[in-house]
């Protein structure tokens, strides 16, 4: 069973705060002080916490007198029959003193529940608040992905034309050292071919040497 966020004391606390403040204490308006929480659950500890209303005496009901008290009760009609609307009197202030809680009872529960509309609209709209906020920040998250996607799109394709680059430099780099190697046995080929050339010289020069002595 899931633990409740707000414990009972914490629900109290924020009832007594909005009493102090002199705001009509309502479920949805402790839930908004607290940030959260069971609308039923918070009425339920709310409710278990409030004064009960006292009740009112009940009339005694009243004793039937024995049979040999009825001609002291025939003597003493008249005093009865002011008694009797004194206690009608009084009854009639005791029905209407109850008509009267009770009309005041449902006006404040008319108005309890007045309030809980308006605490429990406040509450939606504070929602639809967050969500506004909410979907604006996606969207402009969305927005930013499809940025990032198509500066990635850019990288790639930049990216490919420096490889293929690099390729044909490395290309060109390897021709130019193949004909660097090539240039370089040309010439050590001619640079052989020069010495033999002298070597063949220095020979018949020592051959015309010796026919020019003789």
């Amino acid at each position: 069973m899931k633990k409740p966020t707000y414990t009972p004391e914490q629900i109290i606390e924020a009832g007594e705060k909005l009493q102090k403040d002199g705001k009509r204490v309502t479920p949805f308006g402790i839930r908004n002080i607290m940030g959260g929480g069971n609308p039923a659950r918070i009425r339920e500890i709310w409710d278990s916490h409030g004064t009960t209303v006292p009740q009112l005496p009940q009339l005694e009901q009243s004793v039937p007198l024995p049979a040999e008290f009825s001609d002291t009760l025939i003597s003493a009609k008249n005093g009865l029959d002011q008694l009797a609307h004194r206690l009608y009197a009084k009854a009639q202030e005791i029905s209407e003193s109850r008509v009267r809680e009770s009309i005041a009872a449902s006006q404040l529960a008319q108005e309890q529940a007045e309030a809980e509309v308006v605490e429990a609209m406040k509450s939606v709209e504070q929602s639809d608040t967050e969500n506004t906020r909410l979907f604006a920040e996606i969207e402009a998250l969305q927005e930013q992905l499809s940025s990032l996607n198509s500066e990635k799109s850019r990288l790639e394709e930049r990216l490919q034309i420096a490889q293929a680059k690099e390729s044909d430099t490395r290309e060109q780099l390897n021709a130019l050292q193949k004909e660097h190697k090539e240039s370089f046995a040309n010439t050590v080929r001619y640079q052989e071919r020069a010495e033999q050339a002298e070597k063949q010289n220095m020979s018949l020069q020592r051959i015309i040497d010796k026919m020019g002595s003789s």
